[in-house]
């Protein structure tokens, strides 16, 4: 817990500082002279004319696919020099018209084949020395139920406009490049991950859901078109980023449990699969122009409806208590879902209960998807730290297993386990035995520290004289083993040479002896060709030598 409060509180304090610079660089570029013209308007529905009216009071009711709406008022005499009006429009065609002359267009030569026309801000330049003129905007619903209100229209100086319009938005904006940015670099990292062999996959989910929703998002929020005019290409992406980031979403719910059965994982996998192919058909009847994305939301609101269904009936049937990061994961998905949740009651009661409320235009699922991830993120640094702090573990287990405790060499676990190997393959290799000779005396005469001492003394040597020849076991008390592969075969006599000679300046360090007794077998001088035969004949021959050495100090 104390974990997560660090964690928190520490991006908590990286948003708001992030979130404190972009809002003071819009503040700069924002100019104090804007004007919002809301009232006097004369609005025209399919013949049928309203004279001032409020825009923050009509509304359009049951608009039908092709219904004409105008809009009429005057350039206000406080709009000078060089302005720009700004406006929203929900799935419209645009003719803005000044006096008799049309100043702009939107998706006026479009039928019923072309692409979905989509939803934006437009910006429409006023040419100077327009005040007092009149002018109407025209638009065509292209879709029933296209929009039930007309959002307030404003004159910004031209030079100031988009930084208006996205200081307005600031919140949004941000969370949605926050989300699109930390989205590439994760896939990035989780590319990397992947390219070393890895198969954690959860880093690259993570990175595709946060891309997919912050680019969700910035066409949700009318950003994106900053950078493209077209609105339908922005819807275009708009709802191609929404259907598909249900597919990381799914793959990271069915990664991140390892407690799911066999079946439940399969179940999510499926998830993943229909949502996969729905993305695949829906994308090719959109830009083919046989049907648009807008037509098929309903059908992708049904399938996420169903999805959490199957989730939670999953999630059920596993009653095991969950880790922290399972915890994290969960609670981050509930308060997603609630944001959709919350976000889908707002979208309805703006279009039909309060529509000209503007409290209710911002939609809660950039908040609701940035915690989600966050707790993502820390669920992922949780499960990472304890896998890491398990493998760890497992290494430390594994390295006292086959290590010896005083040494530090491989015991007789170890040489075991290379004896079994060495039986089921072919290669060639030479074992040489070694015993210290004289260490019961030490122990006797001087205590069982020296003869420790001595020991540890005596493998060093050998890992020495033996560096880069083979490998060096201790099998208890004062015997000792080397592995010598078949290359480092004709280098073994070498190598005990240099131990006769490290003992020599090792003695004159302990001020007592270190002297070890050998024997040298190979795999080719054992009919049978076991490693416990070669193993034999290697020990007889250094007992041979110990029984001459001990005759010789006599």
């Amino acid at each position: 817990m104390k974990n997560l409060k660090v964690f928190a509180i520490t991006l908590a304090m990286l948003l708001l500082g992030f979130y404190a610079f972009f809002r003071i660089l819009a503040y700069k570029y924002v100019s104090p002279t804007n004007y919002e013209l809301i009232d006097n308007w004369d609005i025209t529905v399919n013949g049928t004319t309203y004279h001032n009216v409020s825009l923050n009071e009509f509304e359009f009711r049951n608009l039908k696919r092709g219904d004409v709406i105008s809009l009429s008022n005057t350039i206000p005499e406080r709009v000078v020099g060089n302005q720009t009006m700004m406006f929203n429009t929900y799935l419209s065609s645009v003719n803005v018209i000044l006096g008799d002359v049309s100043i702009y267009q939107y998706a006026m030569k479009r039928d019923e084949a072309d692409d979905i026309i989509g939803s934006g801000c437009h910006f429409v330049i006023i040419p100077r020395n327009s005040s007092g003129k009149t002018f109407h905007i025209n638009l065509t619903a292209r879709e029933n139920n296209a929009f039930t209100n007309m959002e307030t229209i404003t004159f910004v100086p031209t030079t100031h406009a988009y930084s208006y319009y996205t200081l307005k938005k600031a919140s949004t904006i941000f969370i949605s490049f926050f989300l699109v940015i930390l989205g590439i670099i994760l896939s990035i990292v989780g590319a990397i991950i992947l390219f070393s062999n890895s198969h954690n996959f959860q880093l690259t989910y993570i990175g595709l859901f946060s891309f997919f929703m912050g680019m969700w998002s910035m066409c949700n929020v009318k950003v994106l078109q900053i950078f493209n005019i077209n609105l339908s290409s922005c819807a275009s992406v708009e709802y191609l980023s929404l259907f598909a980031s249900t597919i990381p979403l799914t793959m990271l719910l069915s990664a991140v449990r390892k407690d799911y059965t066999p079946r439940s994982r399969l179940a999510m996998r499926g998830i993943a699969l229909v949502f996969t192919i729905f993305v695949v058909i829906t994308s090719f009847l959109h830009f083919t122009k046989i049907v648009h994305y807008s037509q098929v939301l309903s059908i992708f609101h049904m399938l996420v409806g169903m999805s959490l269904l199957v989730f939670a009936i999953v999630n059920l049937r596993n009653h095991r208590k969950k880790t922290t990061a399972e915890i994290a994961m969960s609670l981050g998905f509930i308060v997603l879902c609630l944001s959709f949740a919350a976000d889908l009651i707002r979208f309805n009661v703006q279009k039909y209960l309060m529509p000209n409320n503007p409290k209710l235009y911002d939609s809660f699922i950039p908040i609701g998807t940035l915690i989600f991830i966050i707790l993502l993120l820390y669920s992922f640094s949780q499960s990472t730290l304890t896998m890491i702090h398990d493998k760890a573990e497992q290494e430390l287990l594994s390295y006292i297993a086959y290590h010896d405790d005083l040494c530090k060499i491989y015991n007789r676990a170890m040489c075991d386990k290379e004896f079994e190997r060495l039986d089921t393959s072919d290669e060639n290799y030479s074992l040489v035995n070694l015993d210290l000779n004289g260490l019961k005396a030490i122990n006797d005469r001087m205590g069982h520290a020296a003869g420790d001492k001595l020991l540890v003394s005596f493998a060093n040597i050998l890992t020495k004289a033996f560096e880069n020849i083979g490998t060096c076991y201790r099998m208890g008390g004062d015997e000792f083993i080397v592995i010598v592969p078949e290359s480092g075969t004709p280098f073994i006599s070498n190598c005990i040479e240099r131990m006769e000679i490290l003992e020599k300046e090792g003695s004159k360090e302990l001020d007592y002896p270190i002297e070890a007794s050998y024997g040298i077998a190979s795999r080719n001088e054992v009919p049978e060709c076991t490693a416990a035969k070669v193993n034999s004949l290697a020990d007889s021959r250094m007992y041979e030598m110990k029984v001459l050495a001990h005759k010789n100090r006599k």
